[in-house]
């Protein structure tokens, strides 16, 4: 009985650290990695980039505000995609291979406005979760 409650407990550990995504981490990765260049909130405010809320719920590159650059909207037109977790997983870590010559990953070290990717893939989880939510 005993063997069965510790090995039980034991994978409800690995489920709520591995499986389960945490917005709470999600939420301040956003702020700390995304907030700097995008609004977060349903206000929408217009930065340095798009804002992230509905972001998953509208087609890339086509917030009305905002002024996205000839490459992305030259990406988006030769290969459309959707804002779903693989594309935002994938686009978090490597943004210049998802879409070659977006502002994003233009930017260098030393800037400001600087985008380190999430290099931890539970915290890009996190991250992306967080994301998707804002609607």
């Amino acid at each position: 009985m005993l063997w069965s409650t510790l090995i039980a407990m034991a994978c409800a550990g690995v489920w709520w650290f591995f499986v389960r995504d945490d917005l709470n981490v999600g939420g301040r990765l956003a702020i700390n990695h995304c907030g700097m260049c995008h609004d977060l909130t349903a206000r929408q405010v217009m930065d340095k980039g798009p804002p992230l809320w509905g972001l998953t719920e509208r087609p890339p590159g086509t917030h009305p505000r905002y002024d996205y650059s000839p490459a992305f909207l030259e990406h988006v037109r030769h290969h459309p995609f959707e804002w779903n977790r693989e594309v935002l997983e994938e686009f978090l870590q490597y943004p210049e291979k998802v879409i070659p010559g977006n502002v994003m990953s233009r930017t260098k070290m030393g800037h400001p406005n600087f985008y380190q990717d999430v290099d931890h893939s539970r915290f890009r989880k996190d991250l992306v979760a967080y994301i998707i939510q804002l609607k």
